[in-house]
């Protein structure tokens, strides 16, 4: 029974969209992986008695790094005829109903207004998930709540979500 709910499921589905981390985010991460291996080399050549210390402080940050990379990888769109959900990481998922939808619009997500890329709170109080500083679309929803998250495809989102909730309105 498990299989047909599962295809049920995937039959409903309107859209789907992957959106990756910016590259930047990517080398950044790998850059400070780098940093703390170097470290932990460094300090086992030069300062042997201390490499205890640096092996026992430097592994640990360096998983943690690697954790948070992948944990933050991309942003998954869904949208079904119900419901759109927008998924950040493993914990971060946010569902709004369309009923609940009640305009949306395509912004340029900025340092600026967004104050860096990830899980954010923007300076028009919005609540974001920004991949990369691009397009984004702007939901508001429930007597003027806003969130934001970025895709590469937002323009097909926009019509599927206005062609499913009659009253949306497009700005």
């Amino acid at each position: 029974m498990k299989s047909k709910n599962t295809n049920t499921e995937k039959e409903d589905i309107l859209y789907s969209e992957w959106v990756p981390i910016s590259k930047i985010v990517v080398i950044l991460i790998v850059f400070l992986e780098l940093l703390l291996i170097t470290n932990i080399i460094l300090i086992s050549i030069l300062k042997p008695q201390e490499m205890v210390l640096a092996v026992s402080l430097g592994v640990p940050l360096i998983v943690l790094f690697l954790l948070i990379g992948w944990n933050f990888r991309g942003l998954q769109i869904t949208l079904t005829k119900d419901v759109i959900k927008i998924k950040f990481g493993i914990i971060n998922k946010k569902i709004i109903t369309l009923d609940e939808l009640v305009s949306c619009e395509v912004i340029k997500a900025s340092f600026g207004k967004y104050y860096g890329m990830g899980i954010r709170v923007g300076s028009d109080s919005s609540w974001a998930y920004v991949t990369d500083f691009g397009d984004a679309v702007k939901l508001t929803y429930q007597k003027s709540r806003l969130f934001v998250f970025s895709s590469k495809n937002h323009q097909k989102l926009i019509d599927l979500l206005k062609e499913h909730n009659k009253i949306l309105t497009i700005i």
